[in-house]
């Protein structure tokens, strides 16, 4: 909870101090939205890994801002494919798709854990069956 409030809070301020300069010295929304997809999938990796120092040192900001970069240039990239008479049908249908794409996270999530316990055997300090470790967990974000 608080880490997540933190992460939002971190997002809050990339997005209104810092995302215009970074689109800018990336080279536009496409370039932003790939270097942020590389970034998010590098700060997963080192999360993995990673004590709580680095996490809410290094990984928390990076995440917040590549997220937030993400975040507004795909939107602006979809503005800028979307027919203007119906561009707020669009945004609005973009919307939709990510909530609920966060919806469904803990219903696949929870199958993934479950076909994860059958096949890796037991562990005997997980709490429930499927109950992965900290790394299996993130690897599977």
């Amino acid at each position: 909870g608080y880490l997540k409030s933190y992460q939002q809070c971190l997002n809050f301020v990339v997005q209104n101090l810092f995302v215009g300069t970074l689109l800018s010295k990336l080279g536009g929304e496409r370039h932003a939205a790939c270097y942020a997809c590389a970034f998010l999938a590098a700060s997963t990796l080192v999360e993995v890994s990673a004590d709580l120092r680095l996490f809410v040192g290094v990984i928390c900001p990076s995440v917040a801002v590549a997220s937030g970069l993400m975040s507004i240039s795909l939107r602006s990239l979809v503005t800028q494919v979307a027919p203007k008479d119906s561009l707020s049908s669009v945004l609005a249908a973009v919307d939709v798709l990510q909530n609920l794409a966060s919806v469904t996270v803990p219903f696949y999530r929870t199958y993934l854990f479950y076909v994860m316990a059958r096949y890796s055997g037991v562990d005997q300090e997980a709490e429930m069956a499927g109950d992965p470790t900290p790394s299996v967990w993130l690897m599977s974000s």
